[in-house]
């Protein structure tokens, strides 16, 4: 009978002769150490090219790639290593179809801990609340019969899922216990299926299964006594019926099937009841010298890399500090040198916007990603200059990527991105990169990443050391199109993940303009060296009508995907103000990274003062959402240790979807001012009265003048 989609072979019973060293016996913790890096090693040798570990046609291959990528990740593999970046890939776009692997892949990226995953991870749950069979209350793969096992990974899911947020529907608990309970043998052990012979694998999981709904029955005292008595009634089993060498089957056998399986079940089961004893046995410490043991040369188990995951997964149960330096494994260490090495950016690194683009190139059948188009490795174009019939034009993003596919058809294609950077010392540095799709990248003209990949990566996604030497250094980005989206997006930091002092992308290798240094530098300047830098503005007027208005506003902070969108007065289907024909969108980020639109203008008497018209841009019909406004003047007057004065915060609020129906006025006085050249500064930031996630935090700017009478 098909008990766990992910096949599980059977063992002969395995004993090792004790383990000795240079010095003697090697102790159990240090051979755990030695058995957890040979898995690793023969996991990472068993995979694929393309991420997986199976026949990609299989159907459970989607889950034994999560599943080994869960057992990497939890033996300290760094969440980075191209073993994982490749399941990730893998993962990307199979579609959720069994229960057992939807679980697993929750489980997986959960533990990767990446925030840019919690989407996809939600998503996931989802499918699974909706695979529920409330008429039988359990989950099967979904084809075939309910059964426990499925059911244990759908709760599995489910719980991981709930640390990020999600909410399993209240329905779902009720008739879930019932059912498990009835899976439950006079012996106290539980069964596949009502009825079916008690095993140790399913008696852990109708142990694990019952103590999450537990904690959900709090309307249902009856049903939690209930509960409280399965448990009590299947751990006496597991306590008669304990052996680290095999799978308890029945009243007094043993199995060697779905051993490893079990294994893991009955460390995650423990560990949630806080038993580390059964019978008065260490069960750690008799499963780990089993494993141990049993552990084949190549670093797996019998049954593959299925059954080398769960082994692993047992094995990280606890880690061991009294083990002899010779014998330790290098996964710890290994860990931190590659997280030293590639720390990730912080959130003061600004990403690369001022390119020259080119393109759009045919790229049929994707032949061209590999076909020398423009001598790659010695181009240095400059504004209008023609390559291949195909002018330069240069770019300045609003957000964190280059949006080829608003620059270039949506059609598939390959576009080239060029910017050059100035560096003031010799620095280790890393180059962050993410794209959608396949890119390579030149650094002065060495190619030093090729990704041939239809993906969607986020920014951030690879990590390129590089060692940039003090002066000018030239950057290329080949960037070809697969599907809907056409992006990439690009920031150096250091090593330890801060910005590089004074380097600076910028597009004219005779001038660098204020604007370039300004998105390059600005998170590490003072208000005093922002005004040295910014030019003064001889408009006092901005509404964002000209075709140079956004040239004549520097922002801070436009980091989402797409912040910023220019809506210009020639677009159709927005409903705008009479006097305001053109305006600003723009993502409200949290208080501690607020966005700021900075000009540098001179007051021209006590009748002037700070004037901005915003308003919300609601998500949805549903929602309503606020924001907070405020002003800010810094007067160079006071010296290269003057701070900027903040004017009184204000709500911008509205509860219609409609864009925008109400526009909010604001304004400062800057009477104080008169007649002087300052900075003046427009901060928005998240908050205010409406619980709201960032991403529904939507404001449009419609004016940001200097105004007589405010």
């Amino acid at each position: 009978m098909k008990r766990i989609g992910i096949s599980i072979i059977c063992l002969l019973f395995l004993v090792g002769d004790p383990v000795h060293g240079d010095d003697g016996p090697i102790s159990l913790g240090e051979q755990v150490n030695l058995a957890i890096k040979a898995g690793v090693d023969y996991l990472k040798n068993e995979q694929k090219e393309d991420g997986c570990f199976s026949d990609p046609k299989d159907q459970y291959a989607d889950g034994k790639a999560a599943l080994c990528m869960l057992a990497l990740l939890k033996s300290r593999v760094y969440h980075k290593d191209p073993a994982i970046e490749k399941v990730l890939h893998f993962l990307q776009y199979r579609p959720h179809t069994k229960t057992y692997s939807t679980g697993v892949r929750i489980m997986a990226l959960e533990t990767l801990g990446d925030k840019d995953r919690i989407p996809a991870i939600l998503a996931a749950a989802d499918w699974l609340a909706e695979q529920f069979r409330e008429n039988e209350g359990l989950w099967a793969y979904p084809e075939h019969a309910s059964d426990l096992s499925n059911t244990q990974y759908a709760v599995l899911g489910l719980w991981t899922a709930e640390r990020l947020g999600f909410k399993t529907p209240g329905r779902i608990w009720p008739p879930l216990t019932k059912s498990v309970l009835r899976h439950q043998a006079e012996s106290g052990g539980f069964g596949y299926h009502p009825g079916s012979t008690a095993t140790g694998s399913m008696t852990t999981a109708g142990l694990f299964v019952l103590a999450v709904c537990r904690d959900k029955l709090k309307k249902d005292p009856e049903l939690k006594s209930e509960v409280d008595g399965a448990l009590k009634r299947g751990w006496d089993y597991m306590d008669r019926r304990f052996s680290a060498k095999g799978n308890p089957l029945g009243r007094n056998l043993f199995s060697r099937d779905h051993f490893f399986y079990y294994l893991y079940g009955l460390e995650r089961s423990c560990a949630l009841d806080n038993r580390k004893e059964l019978n008065g046995t260490d069960w750690y410490k008799e499963g780990a010298r089993e494993l141990v043991n049993c552990q084949k040369d190549d670093g797996s188990w019998e049954g593959g890399v299925a059954q080398t995951s769960f082994a692993l997964l047992f094995l990280r149960k606890s880690t061991f500090t009294s083990m002899k330096k010779a014998h330790q494994s290098d996964l710890d260490e290994k860990r931190k040198s590659q997280k030293n090495e590639i720390a990730r950016p912080g959130g003061k690194v600004p990403f690369l916007r001022h390119w020259l683009l080119l393109g759009p190139f045919e790229n049929e059948h994707e032949a061209a990603f590999d076909l020398d188009l423009i001598k790659e490795a010695e181009v240095a174009p400059r504004e209008g200059k023609t390559t291949n019939r195909i002018k330069w034009r240069p770019h300045r993003s609003m957000g964190r990527s280059i949006l080829l596919h608003d620059v270039y058809s949506k059609d598939p294609g390959l576009a080239y991105g060029f910017t050059r950077l100035r560096v003031k010392e010799d620095v280790d540095a890393t180059i962050w990169f993410g794209s959608h799709d396949g890119a390579k990248i030149f650094l002065d003209g060495e190619e030093i990443f090729n990704y041939p990949f239809k993906c969607a990566d986020g920014a951030d996604r690879h990590a390129i050391p590089v060692t940039l030497t003090r002066g000018a250094h030239t950057l290329l980005v080949k960037a070809m199109q697969l599907g809907w989206s056409w992006k990439f997006a690009l920031r150096v930091c250091d090593r330890a993940g801060k910005p590089i002092p004074g380097l600076i992308a910028h597009l004219d290798t005779a001038e660098i303009t204020p604007m370039e240094i300004f998105d390059g530098t600005s998170t590490t300047l003072s208000p005093h060296d922002l005004f040295g830098l910014i030019p003064l503005d001889r408009k006092n007027r901005l509404d964002f009508r000209g075709k140079g208005d956004l040239d004549r506003l520097f922002i801070e902070g436009n980091d989402h995907e797409n912040p910023l969108v220019h809506l210009g007065a020639k677009e159709k289907g927005r409903k705008r103000s009479k006097r305001s024909p053109a305006a600003l969108t723009f993502k409200v980020k949290d208080t501690s990274n607020p966005l700021r639109f900075i000009r540098r203008v001179k007051v021209p008497s006590k009748r002037y003062g700070l004037m901005a018209r915003l308003a919300i841009l609601p998500p949805d019909g549903k929602a309503s959402t606020d924001f907070f406004a405020q002003f800010g003047v810094f007067d160079p007057g006071g010296g290269p240790g003057g701070g900027i004065r903040w004017f009184e915060k204000e709500l911008i609020a509205c509860d219609t979807a409609r864009f925008p129906d109400i526009w909010m006025e604001i304004g400062a006085s800057l009477a104080d001012y008169a007649n002087r050249e300052v900075l003046v500064f427009l901060k928005c930031s998240a908050g205010g009265t409406a619980v709201n996630d960032w991403y529904r935090e939507n404001g449009c700017l419609d004016e940001f003048s200097v105004v007589a009478g405010h």
